[in-house]
């Protein structure tokens, strides 16, 4: 089975930062809540930690600044890696970006494995380890999502555009 790290990166117009204790808690707590409440109950989803290791992941993706998805194939460092880019024009609060993972899981319906609109992020259920970085970029950005192992072969989400 295929291990998925998730590092969450958000690329936005500051300059690049990691999240407080505190900040670090309450990412955990949003995911959780919102991985508790899938239905039905997923028997097999592992409890998420916050990882250093992983801060140095998300800090060097979100410094390339690229308006691209890091394919493994050119960022081999990136293989068995899944990545939430969402890219802003304002310095939002290190949970901002569960903002849209929670919206995705009302779109969500199981029992027929359909989405009413765009559900990849929160359909991607991170194994064990989250991170999030920001970094100071000069130029627009869309941030895509692909996952090599998803039957949704890429799939874009915007949760603001925005130029820096």
């Amino acid at each position: 089975m295929l291990r998925i790290l998730c590092v969450l990166a958000i690329i936005v117009h500051v300059f690049g930062d990691v999240p407080t204790a505190n900040e670090s808690a309450e990412l955990l707590e949003n995911l959780t809540r919102i991985r508790e409440n899938v239905r039905p109950q997923a028997s097999d989803m592992m409890l998420l930690n916050y990882s250093k290791e992983m801060e140095n992941v998300a800090e060097e993706c979100v410094s390339r600044c690229k308006d691209e998805y890091p394919f493994y194939e050119d960022y081999p460092q990136y293989n068995e890696t899944g990545f939430i880019l969402v890219t802003s024009n304002h310095s939002p609060e290190f949970t901002e970006a569960f903002i849209n993972v929670g919206r995705q899981a009302s779109l969500y319906k199981y029992i027929k494995n359909i989405c009413i609109g765009d559900c990849f992020s929160y359909k991607q259920h991170p194994d064990i380890f989250i991170h999030y970085a920001t970094a100071k970029c000069h130029h627009h950005l869309e941030c895509c999502n692909h996952f090599n192992y998803s039957p949704n072969h890429q799939q874009c989400i915007n949760i603001v555009n925005g130029t820096g």
